[in-house]
């Protein structure tokens, strides 16, 4: 059986094979030449033996470290998260997460790195073939905005801290149809339409919430009032700032894919 890992649950995942000592291929990791692009968060859903699937994020950071999470699909809401170092194999272009809690997951956690994606291996080290082959990629996230779920982290240079029997955190997202904005404050539901233009510009229009009345919503009238003032947009890794012309950014956002 081939196996996922992470510190908190260990479930099967795939099948795979006998191990294979691969100590003699694998480069340093200061030997990983940015050329080869493999940094940055990937994600998908792969194959679960016993659940729906496995929802999989994967952070490749520059400093060689990673961040696995899973979350398994019809099982429970629990998000698993392992980390610890990976390393390069710059011959087969393969990628090795070595769990610093778990070395034994080693041969579970191969991957071989593509064009803006990564395929989970067999305990081999092989691809897996078959009807199958298509599910254990994992593709790399790119600086598009749309159709992702943006949870608000800062307004006006102050952290946002979720509030007693708030009704939801507040959070957007850019649907592609129709250019909606289907967004909540915290409070109230909130829509609209919004515009992408080249260089970073954004502009949102017909901002409109549903109008109950809650104990505190200052950190909703400043989210609205940011959707309505906004002119462009910035994203550094998985955070999103909707600024004013060059000014400070009015407000912050945090991508999320577990949820």
């Amino acid at each position: 059986m081939f196996f996922a890992g992470c510190t908190t649950t260990q479930r099967p995942i795939l099948t795979g094979g006998t191990k294979t000592d691969t100590s003699n291929t694998i480069s340093k990791p200061d030997s990983i030449s940015t050329k080869n692009d493999i940094f940055g968060i990937y994600h998908g859903i792969l194959p679960c033996v016993d659940c729906e699937g496995i929802q999989t994020e994967i952070r490749l950071n520059k400093d060689t470290t990673y961040q696995l999470f899973t979350k398994y699909l019809g099982k429970d809401s629990l998000v698993n998260k392992s980390e610890g170092k990976f390393v390069w194999d710059s011959n087969e272009k393969k990628i090795i997460l070595n769990d610093k809690e778990n070395p034994r997951l080693r041969e579970a956690n191969r991957f071989i790195v593509g064009e803006n994606l990564i395929t989970k291996l067999d305990l081999n080290g092989n691809k897996i073939e078959g009807q199958n082959a298509e599910k254990y990629v994992l593709k790399k996230d790119n600086n598009d905005i749309t159709e992702k779920y943006w949870k608000l982290i800062e307004v006006n240079g102050q952290p946002v801290v979720a509030l007693p029997n708030q009704r939801k955190e507040a959070h957007f997202i850019l649907k592609v149809k129709d250019s909606m904005i289907n967004a909540h404050g915290g409070c109230n539901a909130v829509v609209g339409f919004y515009q992408i233009t080249e260089g970073g510009r954004i502009r949102f229009f017909k901002v409109a919430a549903s109008m109950a009345e809650c104990n505190d919503m200052e950190v909703e009238r400043n989210f609205i009032k940011t959707l309505e003032t906004a002119d462009n947009y910035s994203v550094k890794s998985d955070t999103l700032s909707l600024n004013k012309a060059r000014m400070a950014p009015l407000a912050k956002f945090k991508l999320v894919y577990f949820r």
